[in-house]
């Protein structure tokens, strides 16, 4: 496992691929497909426990750095990743070695022979145990809310992918088939290769997103060959320019299909070279919306990148423990009123992918997140009341198309037509 030094004794985390469920004693479980990191260790999920291990709610109990006191349960992903099966040939496919590990997947590279040549494929390998053990609440068209039962999970799983499989266009991930094998309690799903990897990694050791620079070198010499840069700063952000045009025709693509992708950041846009396009990927919470006015209510996402709205307002639960009547505490006669903690929240969909979209370009340019914090509410709170910083060392013109992206109020984003009509994209 990766390991990092400490310089104090009480368990660091990286917070940044974490969902909170509760704001006090909390758990907190992975929803992305980077592993997050406690100590330098590898850590995920609460329900696959490695008994090996000592258990982390104890070593917690001493409480995090900063202000922060709240518990989460975490255990190692390490059991999940030895429990995988590992196969050599799945059907017509030869597995021919892994590309990467996320929490409940692997990713293989698989070939193909397709007309006498090799074709190269992304395999992802998910768990159907674990497809079931992650139950997920969905709210249908009337607001109603339901909780799917394990094997309801599993099919709403295939479902939703066999529909994105159907997405055709350059600049979205094509989904080439979707295999079950049940001996083995695995979903293959067959998933175009993109040769150059994501247009930019995050760099633990620096808390950075760099920039992928053998992409750029690729992209100088095949779309810009002979042009003279005034500065660095030129190149990149004529060629940033050319790749998130690009990663927006694929966003609007989406979009007037009616389906809303919710984790929109550099780790989910890969780069193709064949015609030399980004595309975006990873449908994991990939949504499919009614109408464009249609209302969500389930967080979910990066929170580096999510949008601020998505984080519900402070409530005053109205409770004065110094003058609760204690004798009549079981009397029902009161007020019926909602509580107001477990009042709905909603929000527009498709503004929290502009949001999430300005954000992943100002993490391209500035190789850093605008807004920040150690856990999730704090992150999302930053987003809510800090100003987007200007990136000093880029043109106005993104700088504007940046803020109008991030605006605090969704309705005042721009749709994904009207950032490909910005001045930034035409000038």
């Amino acid at each position: 496992m990766e390991s990092t030094q400490q310089t104090s004794s009480k368990p660091k985390w990286d917070w940044r691929h974490w969902k909170q469920f509760l704001k006090k004693n909390c758990i907190i479980n992975e929803t992305s497909s980077a592993n997050p990191v406690l100590n330098g260790e590898i850590s995920c999920e609460a329900d696959m426990k490695d008994e090996t291990k000592k258990d982390p709610y104890e070593e917690l109990k001493g409480g995090f750095e900063g202000e922060d006191k709240r518990i989460p349960m975490i255990f190692t992903d390490k059991l999940i990743q030895d429990r995988q099966y590992e196969p050599s040939v799945v059907n017509e496919f030869n597995v021919v070695g892994e590309l990467g590990k996320g929490a409940f997947s692997v990713v293989y590279l698989a070939e193909k022979e397709v007309n006498g040549e090799k074709q190269q494929y992304a395999l992802k390998q998910m768990s159907i145990e674990q497809l079931k053990k992650d139950k997920i609440t969905v709210y249908t068209i009337d607001k109603e809310q339901e909780i799917l039962t394990s094997l309801q999970k599993v099919y709403m799983e295939s479902y939703q992918m066999a529909k994105i499989s159907k997405f055709n266009h350059p600049n979205v991930i094509k989904i080439f088939e979707i295999i079950e094998d049940d001996s083995k309690d695995t979903i293959y799903l067959v998933i175009e290769f993109c040769h150059f990897g994501q247009i930019s990694d995050w760099n633990r050791s620096s808390d950075k997103y760099i920039r992928n620079q053998a992409l750029i070198d690729h992209l100088v010499e095949t779309e810009f060959e002979g042009e003279d840069f005034k500065n660095e700063h030129e190149k990149i952000e004529k060629v940033g320019k050319f790749i998130f045009k690009k990663v927006l025709e694929g966003l609007k693509y989406l979009h007037d299909n009616n389906y809303v992708h919710r984790d929109i950041k550099p780790d989910n846009i890969w780069f193709s070279k064949e015609g030399n396009n980004p595309k975006i990927g990873d449908f994991t919470v990939t949504q499919y919306i009614p109408s464009h006015d249609f209302m969500l209510m389930s967080k979910v996402g990066t929170p580096l990148f999510m949008a601020p709205e998505m984080e519900p307002p402070e409530v005053d639960d109205g409770l004065d423990l110094d003058n609760i009547d204690f004798d009549n505490l079981g009397d029902d006669s009161g007020d019926d009123s909602e509580d107001p903690t477990e009042q709905k929240h909603e929000f527009l969909p498709l503004p929290t992918d502009i949001w999430s979209m300005g954000v992943t370009i100002f993490s391209y340019f500035g190789e850093n997140c605008p807004f920040n914090g150690d856990v999730e509410y704090q992150i999302l709170q930053s987003a809510q009341n800090d100003e987007l910083p200007r990136l000093d060392d880029y043109s106005e013109e993104l700088n504007q198309l940046l803020a109008a992206m991030c605006h605090k109020t969704p309705t005042e984003r721009p749709s994904v037509q009207e950032v490909l009509d910005h001045a930034w994209f035409t000038t």
